[in-house]
């Protein structure tokens, strides 16, 4: 059947039912589609505007076409000649690639494509609504979607070429968040394994869409029957890629922000299911307590007769374990375990080596049968190494056997003696003894002497806990004050005595006491920082950010240190914090204006219409109180009303990102980053609509809109639509945008730069004199007012001089230049400018001190021993020509001109040998040179 049949057939279909034609199934998903591409359609006539240059013309990889797609995922998005590059964004340049193979660099097609691109994020956007929103069937989503594509700060986005990256990384975004909804509601989990495969494409688009990570747990939390499992779990896939591919600098930032992320996530799942959370925690707890609090190890045991006895009356029997305990996988965990402690340690991470051998003790005290013994024998195992190895410092070390773990050992020992497995009672004695062997022949008596004192009352039930609560109380006390050589068990000893304490206490007792053992060693201990520091909290802290930091997956290697100019963000780290808080609320206060009322738009902000503010100025305390309201209302609505709490959250995570807090951006402000907040503000929008003319909607059939509530949203939506159409013009190409906005950022120092080098840019390309003359005094314009707003700006100051050397004005330039040197004395190219002016209008004395600059500072550069050689011979003083030639000649050997120079010093002065000398060397350097051959003839012996 042709496919004219089947659509004449399938409206044949829709006609019959009765219903018409915008209520089929796939009308309102056409309808979006086409709304986004005849909204933007007129923008692809438009021509290649700002930076689209830095993805398109000449690119050094996209122009490439695809065989340069293998290079792109292992290259920066950006790289200059300077060296500086930042950012991973293969994705983005992988599409251009595409583009360019098919096309070429064509500014048309490229706008067809980001419209088209656009157009289906929109539309992925319109189904991820409809999941999100089942209540409010089509209704409540066409209208958020509708708006979302008539937002006029989207212009920003679809008609730059250059930030398809933004509308690719939300496409994703959204398609990350499609694929989580269709597992969960459709109980399809395999179809999880698409969440980190498109957040990992997001990702290689921009990085900015990073706020998904929560926002799209919190829509599963919001609106799904997801349980907490499902959530976390789609939460470890978000933050996989986000790891790899999150721009922080160290992997110790990488692994807080992942641990801030999953807080995040578990604090918005508590919020919205308290009772769920609750019981949850009690569970959880319950089995902690059961598991460590409630062990009745050392009671008296009941044997098949009745009659009651301790254990330690049958410790020969059951010696040797039963088969089933000999299982690989038990063996594995233990084994990893203890070969990571002893690399701990022998490493010199002694307390980062504590760790695993806690986890160990965890696992005998309370794991299954079969792991809780394979861990009892890699204790064991891992003991008998460090016992064996104490005298010899070089294998193990000192420091690790007797400083840091000599006393934990004896704890956990006592503990498998009294209170552990059968199995395990001979070889552990024998180990104390061998223990204390060491430490009473090699180190000091302490070890002996408890073990002497503590042993006997240890089997004893009464005198055990005695003994175990004075043996806390005086070390905690005289510890510190204590003269014995070994000061850095401290932390170690005091809780493994809590630890062995507190397992028989009554509850009450064992809260009481472990409180106040804790709360003394901290009192006593914590400013006494142990002598050997690798036993120190610091000092495992800072261990644990050491090895962090070197698990700091990076994809490219790049240097991203480019200067940001004070121009392009007047706030840096080194900015108190109350300056650096107050101008990001200053920002998110036009952020708030312009998601609200995106008129008038900009191309560029920055300095000076974005100033330094501190947090008690005027518009950061207001914008201050409206964030917090705003994030009042989200919390208290998280319940009550979760859809409009969702938008809020949308707004709050993603406008975050952008407040030039947590990372400058050039520019602090941008339109184009209200790319999602915005979805946040329509989410909200239409909504409140929908609770104010009290419009029902469920999923049953299409409910009756009144005619308020239809006026009210068709005028927002042509509002937006009539200013983003309009809109859309500005951007014809980069002199039409700057010269349309200027008006509106007339305070920016560097929107005035950015339009006069455009339109020098511009003036280079006329051929007719008289436009040419006219764009470089408009430039002029644009430059004195840069310079105007800041007057340190250096670029500004320069280009002033060399606009007026242009417009052939040389005293000013001169002026201009001279100025530039109080910016900056070091810029030998101003220097050498004002040596050429001086040099033209005569003034030859006054240029050499430029040019004398010039050669001090730039030795390697010619041009200014040419022009300083010249100048003293036009002033006769050849003595000091040929000095500053003979410099030259020096300085660049493979040079011939200098010896040229000398030489027609020489020749002038009638001195013909010395002369021909000079040519003959510059003729060896450079064979065949006819202008030497003529020189040569010349000074020739008749």
């Amino acid at each position: 059947m042709s496919k004219q049949k089947q659509v004449k057939k399938a409206a044949a279909a829709t006609m019959a039912t009765g219903l018409p034609l915008w209520q089929h199934k796939h009308f309102f998903k056409g309808l979006i589609f086409l709304f986004a591409f005849l909204l933007f359609a007129n923008s692809i006539p438009n021509d290649y505007n700002m930076d689209d240059e830095l993805v398109t013309i000449n690119h050094r990889l996209t122009s490439k076409g695809v065989s340069a797609i293998p290079e792109i995922f292992t290259s920066p998005y950006y790289q200059d000649a300077q060296g500086y590059s930042y950012e991973y964004r293969p994705v983005v340049l992988v599409s251009f690639a595409i583009e360019h193979q098919f096309f070429g660099d064509n500014a048309h097609v490229s706008h067809f494509f980001n419209i088209v691109l656009y157009a289906l994020c929109c539309l992925v956007l319109y189904l991820v609504l409809l999941r999100l929103f089942k209540k409010h069937f089509h209704i409540i989503p066409l209208a958020i979607t509708l708006l979302f594509i008539a937002h006029p700060a989207h212009t920003e986005v679809v008609c730059s070429i250059k930030n398809r990256d933004e509308i690719l990384g939300l496409l994703f975004s959204f398609l990350t968040l499609h694929s989580a909804l269709i597992a969960i509601q459709n109980s399809k989990k395999w179809l999880l394994i698409l969440v980190p495969l498109f957040f990992t494409l997001a990702l290689m688009s921009k990085i900015t869409v990073i706020s998904f990570v929560i926002l799209i747990p919190l829509a599963l939390i919001l609106f799904t029957e997801a349980g907490l499992g499902s959530i976390m779990l789609t939460t470890i896939l978000l933050q996989i890629p986000s790891y790899f591919l999150l721009n922080l600098s160290s992997g110790f930032e990488k692994i807080m922000a992942q641990l801030g992320i999953t807080v995040i996530v578990l604090v918005f799942y508590m919020l919205v299911n308290p009772q769920k959370s609750i019981a949850g925690s009690k569970k959880f707890f319950n089995r902690i307590y059961v598991s460590l609090f409630q062990l009745k190890l050392g009671e008296r045991q009941q044997d098949s007769t009745g009659n009651k006895e301790y254990w330690f009356r049958d410790v020969f029997k059951g010696i040797m374990p039963d088969r089933k305990m000999f299982s690989i996988l038990p063996f594995l965990i233990a084994g990893l375990l203890a070969s990571a402690y002893l690399l701990g340690i022998t490493k010199g991470y002694s307390s980062l080596g504590l760790l695993p051998l806690v986890v160990l003790i965890i696992l005998a005290w309370k794991g299954e049968e079969k792991i809780s013994w394979w861990a009892t024998v890699m204790i064991g195992f891992v003991l008998v190494i460090n016992l064996f190895n104490l005298p010899n410092y070089d294998l193990i070390g000192h420091t690790v056997v007797s400083d840091n773990y000599n006393t934990l050992v004896m704890l956990y020992l006592f503990f498998q003696l009294f209170y552990g497995q059968r199995n395990f009672f001979i070889p552990t004695l024998l180990s104390i003894l061998l223990l204390n062997y060491f430490s009473t022949t090699r180190f000091h008596n302490w070890d002996w002497i408890s073990f002497v004192f503590v042993a006997p009352l240890s089997f004893f039930r009464v005198t055990r806990y005695v003994t175990a609560l004075i043996i806390v109380i005086v070390i905690t006390i005289m510890y510190p004050y204590a003269e014995w050589d070994d000061k850095t068990t401290l932390l170690q000893y005091v809780m493994g005595l809590v630890m062995l304490m507190v397992i028989h206490f009554k509850k009450g007792s064992r809260i009481f006491l472990g409180g106040v053992a804790f709360g003394a060693i901290f009192l006593f201990h914590f400013n006494n920082a142990p002598q050997d520091k690798k036993s120190s909290i610091p000092y495992t802290i800072s261990s644990i950010v050491g090895i962090a930091n070197r698990v700091n997956p990076k994809i490219i290697s790049s240097n991203e240190d480019r200067p940001i100019q004070y121009v392009e963000s007047c706030v840096n780290m080194e900015d108190p914090i109350a300056v650096c808080l107050g101008t990001s609320l200053e920002i998110c206060f036009h952020y708030l204006q312009k998601v609200v009322l995106p008129y008038p738009l900009a191309f560029y902000y920055g300095f000076k219409f974005i100033q330094p503010q501190k947090i008690t100025d005027t518009i950061p305390v207001i914008s201050l109180v409206l964030h917090l309201l705003l994030l009042m209302v989200a919390f208290l609505l998280l319940n009550k009303d979760r859809v409009i709490s969702f938008g809020l959250f949308i707004y709050l995570l993603s406008i975050i990102v952008f407040s030039n807090y947590l990372q400058f951006v050039p520019g602090m402000l941008a339109d184009r980053f209200l790319l999602i907040p915005s979805l946040g503000w329509c989410i909200v929008l239409i909504t409140s609509l929908q609770k104010i003319f009290k419009l029902q909607s469920n999923a049953s059939k299409f409910p009756p809109i009144p005619a308020k509530a239809r006026y009210t949203f068709a005028g927002i939506l042509l509002l937006y639509s009539t200013i983003t159409f309009s809109r859309n013009f500005d951007w014809e190409n980069d002199l039409a945008l700057f010269r349309h906005d200027i008006a509106y950022v007339d305070k920016s120092s560097q929107a005035h730069n950015l339009l006069a080098v455009h339109l020098m840019k511009e003036s280079e390309l006329q051929t007719n004199p008289a436009q040419k003359t006219e764009l470089e005094k408009e430039a002029l314009v644009h430059f004195k007012r840069a310079q105007e707003i800041y007057p340190e700006y250096f670029n500004v100051a320069f280009d002033i001089g060399r606009v007026y050397m242009t417009l052939n004005m040389p005293d000013s330039a001169i002026n201009a230049f001279k100025y530039t040197l109080t910016i900056d004395t070091s810029f030998r190219d101003v220097q050498r400018n004002i040596g050429q002016l001086l040099f033209q209008q005569g003034k030859l004395e006054h240029a050499i001190p430029y040019f004398e600059n010039v050669i001090k500072y730039r030795p390697e550069e010619y041009n200014s021993y040419d022009m300083l050689s010249y100048i003293y011979f036009k002033l006769n003083q050849t003595d000091k020509s040929i000095f500053i030639s003979r410099q030259a000649a020096n300085q660049l050997p493979s040079l011939p001109d200098p010896l040229i120079n000398i030489g027609r010093v020489y020749q002038s002065t009638k001195q013909l040998d010395s002369a021909r000398y000079y040519f003959q060397r510059a003729n060896e350097i450079s064979p065949g040179n006819s202008g030497i051959q003529q020189l040569l003839q010349q000074v020739s012996t008749p």
